[in-house]
């Protein structure tokens, strides 16, 4: 076993080193959506509450409440909150992988110490060298502090199945849910199968726990936010997955195919093990992902929403090599524990070298599009300030200041329950002064968005005019159009005659990845 732990390790560098290295790469890359949870943090330092614009009507167009309060701390401290966020979410995956590292290595039962020593090493190089990793460390989004708290439910679950059942268990479900909605699902479905086996001196201690630390704090929670916004569910959940239907199974097959080249081996090994009662966490994550195949959850990078799923999977697949170590493991069996895990880390690393250039090319587009028009609205001469309406609706009305209309409906509760045919009508009852929209061609009309179809019909139908264009990237332009009815009509066009100029002159100078 020796050689094959010579290996492991070897992989555990590399996979580290590879991670370091596309963590590099891909620092610029911050998603568009991540600046929607900016804009409500600055919006809660400010005084305004967790809202996306400072008039009512309150919209909750997060999905991570946890992630957008972390996110106020930069804005408190006048700090750079895209830094911050890449900074967070770096160190959030380095914690995942130590936590990752723990689930393993606190288990007595699981082998030797140095078996299993060699399955943490085994477990964090599988993590590491997953297809995405580094893009979800600094993307600045929440899905890192997932990672880690879906690493940090998995790893109590296990010390409360050795008879170590705590309160941090339940207190750790209830972040994981304040993180991600739907790891509620999750986290329930965990705590029905751990209380019946619990032991009855423990079992209604810990029920109580899981009482004061995750069910009575969640329903506080539910009551203020249902009291605050008037709605059930995030405004995300009815302009996304509304509709229950298979529209989720492309991607969740995707990510499957990525899962089963690595993990799929040592689970087996697992749950053929003594140690089998471990796999019964895979239950919740069976229900997890039947949940994301039922909906359309527009998936975009890097599977984002199943990603924070791949820390349990890992602690599980080296409980399986501690296990197999510990009983005896023959030759065919090492060479399978150390194909597995080259193979996965080869994977993991071609698809991302694959799609690099994607992400990079994403980033520039952000800085010629996206921030030029954003940074080119925030002036401050506005005598009443223009109202935006846009799909894009992140860095754009983050650092413009500006009110926004996200024409897609995630900070209108009447637009996000609206189908794409009146969403139309709905915007433009708003009399937004300016509106943005994507087109494929820079003199001709082509969304990738159907329902942008209808609005720039029902924008020239009201005398709006396009005037200027900004270059995202060779088939990607944002037209901006204003109305002639506006009080701001004569500013916007010098404003905006000038971000399409700084826009045009960028993609000209910047280099291309």
């Amino acid at each position: 076993m020796r050689a094959s732990a010579l290996v492991i390790q070897g992989m555990l560098l590399a996979t580290g080193i590879a991670f370091a290295l596309w963590t590099a790469r891909l620092w610029s890359y911050t998603v568009d959506d991540a600046y929607i949870t900016f804009r409500y943090a600055e919006n809660l330092v400010r005084g305004w509450g967790l809202t996306f614009n400072h008039a009512p009507p309150r919209a909750e167009g997060y999905t991570s409440v946890l992630w957008t309060l972390l996110m106020a701390i930069p804005h408190a401290l006048r700090l750079d909150v895209v830094l911050f966020s890449k900074l967070g979410g770096l160190a959030l995956m380095l914690g995942a992988a130590v936590v990752i590292a723990r689930g393993i290595l606190a288990r007595p039962g699981a082998g030797s110490p140095a078996s299993r020593r060699i399955a943490a090493a085994f477990a964090v190089a599988l993590f590491l060298g997953f297809a995405s990793a580094a893009v979800h460390a600094v993307s600045g989004m929440e899905t890192a502090l997932a990672a880690f708290l879906y690493a940090t439910t998995a790893a109590f679950y296990l010390d409360a199945q050795d008879g170590r059942p705590s309160w941090r268990l339940p207190l750790s479900c209830l972040l994981l849910g304040l993180t991600r909605p739907e790891a509620n699902l999750f986290s329930v479905l965990l705590l029905a199968l751990l209380i019946p086996g619990l032991p009855t001196a423990r079992r209604r201690g810990f029920a109580a726990a899981c009482l004061a630390a995750y069910v009575v704090p969640g329903i506080l929670y539910f009551s203020w936010r249902y009291r605050y916004y008037g709605m059930l569910l995030p405004l995300p959940f009815y302009a996304k997955s509304a509709t229950f239907d298979l529209s989720g199974l492309a991607p969740t097959l995707s990510f499957l195919k990525n899962l089963v080249v690595g993990f799929a081996f040592p689970i087996a090994a697992l749950a053929r093990s003594p140690a089998r009662r471990r796999t019964w966490i895979l239950l919740p994550l069976a229900c997890m992902l039947a949940y994301f195949t039922t909906t359309d959850h527009i998936m975009g990078y890097g599977h984002r929403y199943f990603f924070p799923l791949v820390p349990v999977f890992a602690i599980l697949a080296g409980l399986g090599l501690s296990t197999r170590i510990e009983s005896g493991i023959g030759r065919t069996g090492r060479l399978g524990f150390v194909t597995c895990l080259v193979l996965a880390s080869t994977l993991g690393f071609l698809k991302t070298r694959e799609v690099q250039r994607d992400y990079l090319a994403y980033a520039r587009g952000m800085r010629t599009a996206h921030e030029v028009l954003g940074h080119g609205l925030a002036v401050p001469e506005w005598s009443v300030p223009p109202v935006i309406a846009l799909g894009d609706a992140g860095a754009i009305p983050y650092y413009s200041e500006l009110p926004t209309i996200d024409s897609f409906g995630l900070n209108d509760p009447v637009l996000a329950r609206s189908a794409p045919g009146v969403r139309a009508n709905e915007v433009l009852s708003r009399a937004p002064d300016v509106v943005v929209l994507i087109s494929r061609h820079e003199q001709r009309f082509e969304s990738p968005l159907p329902y942008e179809d209808g609005l720039w019909r029902a924008c020239l139908a009201r005398g709006y005019s396009r005037h200027v264009t900004l270059v995202f990237g060779p088939e990607y332009f944002l037209w901006v159009l204003w109305s002639p009815f506006s009080v701001e009509a004569p500013r916007l066009e010098t404003v905006l005659a000038e971000a399409s100029r700084r826009s045009h002159e960028l993609d000209r100078t910047l280099p291309r990845p």
